[in-house]
């Protein structure tokens, strides 16, 4: 369980860097796609 959280903070700081340098308008499509899917 603890190594599985540490890879979901690995993949969260990576998805929010990627969300960083497209703009703020990709990290609300991230979320908002992210809440649809449940992922």
């Amino acid at each position: 369980l603890g190594l599985l959280e540490h890879y979901g903070i690995i993949e969260l700081v990576r998805s929010g860097a990627v969300a960083v340098t497209r703009g703020p308008k990709a990290l609300s499509e991230k979320v908002l796609g992210s809440e649809i899917t449940g992922r």
